[in-house]
């Protein structure tokens, strides 16, 4: 039994199946454990929504910790959680901010400009930055990265490994199939916005992202180079609005 549950794992279509069956099924838990903290927690604090969100996001990342835990022969050291190799972080952070900038200047006028356009929809959605310059830099800018970059490039990425070997221009399949994960658990935004346009563009600047991050960390082995790559696409991402407000 063992033996042919190791071949079904090792054929990439199944595999990729199941690691997304396994990223719904955590996420699903997550809002569940969300929902009955929501009877223990005081109201002050359930009705704040960033607040509420910190509060899932945390979960999430705990209940990601918990299944890496269950997983017989591994360490959280393979699951990305230690040091990195050594890593140009400057080079880092300038390719985020490059690849968020150029994503923006490219999927902004796409979606919201020129296909918003040619079929007639309204375009409308947006983000509530938070209430306070703290709440964005704490909540949106940093807990957000990190807690999101434990699910997605620490259990879920590290279960894609092995297929490396299976390339696609220069990137592996596990980068690609880690980014398509990262990149469609952002549809969740259509709760905050009607317009199919907006929430393609939100979900091809997380996708493009989510490919640099991925990347480091097949690289380096570790997941705080895509931590720090997260983070520095959520503070290029949130100048333009910074900007115009």
């Amino acid at each position: 039994m063992n033996k042919m549950l190791k071949k079904l794992w090792n054929i990439p279509v199944i595999r990729i199946v199941l690691i997304a069956g396994l990223s719904w099924l955590v996420f699903r838990t997550a809002i569940e454990l969300k929902t009955l903290a929501g009877f223990i927690l005081p109201d002050w604090l359930t009705a704040d929504h960033d607040s509420f969100g910190a509060i899932f996001k945390t979960i999430l990342a705990l209940l990601s910790i918990f299944v890496m835990l269950l997983i017989p022969g591994r360490t959280l050291s393979d699951f990305g959680l230690c040091l990195p190799r050594r890593t140009n972080y400057l080079k880092l952070i300038g390719l985020t901010f490059a690849v968020t900038l150029g994503g923006l200047i490219i999927f902004a006028p796409l979606y919201m400009g020129f296909l918003s356009h040619l079929f007639g929809v309204k375009m409308q959605g947006g983000f509530d930055m938070g209430g306070s310059v703290w709440v964005m830099i704490i909540g949106i800018w940093f807990w957000s990265s990190v807690t999101e970059e434990i699910f997605n490039r620490g259990l879920l990425q590290t279960l894609l490994q092995g297929l490396e070997k299976h390339r696609f221009l220069g990137l592996s399949f596990t980068v690609w199939i880690s980014a398509l994960l990262f990149g469609a658990a952002h549809l969740t935004v259509f709760k905050i916005s009607s317009s199919p346009f907006f929430v393609m563009m939100i979900v091809s600047t997380a996708f493009t992202m989510g490919l640099l991050a991925s990347w480091y960390r097949e690289k380096t082995g570790s997941i705080l180079p895509a931590i720090l790559v997260h983070i520095m696409a959520n503070v290029a991402g949130s100048l333009p609005s910074m900007l115009i407000t």
